[in-house]
């Protein structure tokens, strides 16, 4: 004779599970490019799942969301991105919370574009208020961040506090040796011009003493004019620089013109990472680092 679960008891048993799932869920927070996720990954570990919209390979600056990018974005617990320089496809998401990580930088830490630069329709001059948005190419940049995202951590997941808190600690202290380690590696190569595929690591190149000679797509993914390619070309036989960067999110095409003209090399950094060997942020400064020694020493 088959016995019947009383109906209490399936309702206890159902509001049991439903109670776990709550407290085992994860908050889901979405990103727009890898080095927020890493930034992001280092503060939360375990406690949180991060996701990223834009793909290896692609650039922020040219990526634009698909129908299930933004529906994504729209039910996170919270969207994080940078500023209207980099992702500001973002801006246009209607997410439960929007966090601009350029809005918690220090105002001595950000710096502006060195060049005439050109974003959507709208030019503007060297010197303008057009904020450089790659602050993360210096670790100390990132440092004063981190006590800003912590907060903002525990008031959308009050539960881990003690958790975000003690990674905090954590990733500040890591952030600190990194920053001693590269200071340490790149005297070899101090004072050194370096010209980039686009201005995408001047804050490394302020931290650590080397010499920003002009980069050869200011915005990027728009070819260069003749002009600017003359005034570029000019510029790096004065230095004497042995090599010229790409990046491996835009067309490398003028940039291998260059140095084919010139008879210097090429080599490749990357401001964005997300591959094997550039999937956190530790790895991927280490990574530009070592590139830039190896071209420039």
């Amino acid at each position: 004779m088959k016995k019947i679960i009383p109906y209490y008891l399936i309702s206890i048993f159902l509001t049991i599970i439903e109670v776990q799932t709550v407290i085992s869920a994860k908050p889901d927070y979405v990103v727009t490019g890898f080095p927020v996720k890493f930034i992001l990954d280092e503060l939360t570990h375990n406690i949180a799942d991060v996701s990223v919209l834009v793909p290896p390979g692609a650039s922020p600056h040219t990526f634009a969301p698909n129908p299930s990018d933004i529906k994504k974005m729209e039910k996170a617990k919270a969207l994080f991105y940078v500023s209207e320089e980099l992702d500001g496809w973002a801006v246009k998401i209607q997410a439960k919370n929007v966090i601009r990580l350029m809005d918690y930088l220090p105002a001595e830490y950000k710096m502006n574009f060195a060049e005439s630069y050109r974003h959507g329709n709208e030019s503007h001059e060297s010197g303008s208020d057009i904020i450089d948005p790659h602050f993360w190419t210096d670790p100390l940049a990132v440092k004063t961040l981190v006590g800003k995202l912590t907060e903002i951590l525990i008031r959308l997941d009050k539960a881990n506090e003690n958790n975000y808190r003690n990674n905090a600690k954590v990733f500040i202290a890591r952030l600190e040796l990194l920053n001693l380690q590269i200071q340490a590696r790149t005297v070899q190569i101090r004072g050194k011009s370096i010209f980039l595929f686009h201005p995408s690591f001047r804050y490394f190149i302020k931290r650590y003493g080397l010499n920003y000679g002009g980069a050869i797509e200011i915005d990027p993914g728009v070819e260069p004019s003749v002009r600017h390619t003359g005034d570029l070309i000019s510029k790096i036989k004065k230095s004497g620089v042995k090599a010229i960067f790409t990046e491996p999110q835009l067309n490398p095409g003028p940039a291998k013109v260059i140095a084919e003209s010139l008879g210097i090399s090429l080599a490749q950094l990357d401001p964005n990472g997300g591959v094997a060997g550039r999937n956190n942020y530790f790895d991927l400064l280490f990574y530009n680092m070592n590139v830039l020694i190896h071209s420039l020493k």
